[in-house]
């Protein structure tokens, strides 16, 4: 689990770019509280699911699906007639903003992110918030690799009358 902490820590650190965001952290429930505990707008990093296929030796290839959630309070009217309805539009500019900032990012560790999709979350409190999907993948190798079954050698002469 070390390297998927270093995806989220390092993807934390690339977000600090988007100069518009108060607040980045790891998601750990924060827009649940009342009243929330982030400053607006911000973004919340977590992985929405990791599956793991088999590789030799006891390595595993991570397929990682990181979701970042996007929340700002809705101050401006959006109304047609409203003399600012053009800033009622800040948060889907910050999406680009953030997709600009993350798109084909990457390290040593795992594979360049690759957005996935974009979910709008609905909520009661006056937020607009979304959930921007990246997809990536690293490998994962164990540190101890001395299971009976990683290092035993079989022979074809063992086999063999």
């Amino acid at each position: 689990m070390e390297t998927l902490k270093n995806i989220i820590q390092m993807v934390i650190t690339r977000l600090q770019t988007v100069t518009d965001l108060k607040y980045i952290d790891k998601d750990w429930g924060q827009l649940s509280y009342d009243p929330p505990a982030v400053k607006y707008p911000c973004a919340l990093v977590d992985f929405s699911a990791v599956s793991y296929e088999q590789l030799l030796l006891r390595n595993e290839m991570a397929e990682l699906n990181l979701s970042i959630t996007v929340a700002n309070l809705r101050l401006t009217p959006s109304s047609a007639l409203s003399k600012r309805k053009n800033d009622s539009f800040f948060t889907i500019e910050l999406l680009d903003k953030i997709h600009n900032a993350l798109h084909l990012f990457s390290s040593d560790v795992f594979t360049p992110l690759v957005r996935s999709s974009l979910d709008k979350i609905e909520a009661d409190s006056g937020e607009e918030i979304y959930r921007l999907n990246y997809h990536t993948s690293y490998k994962v190798t164990p540190q101890n690799n001395t299971h009976p079954l990683a290092v035993k050698r079989f022979s074809v002469s063992a086999v063999l009358p």
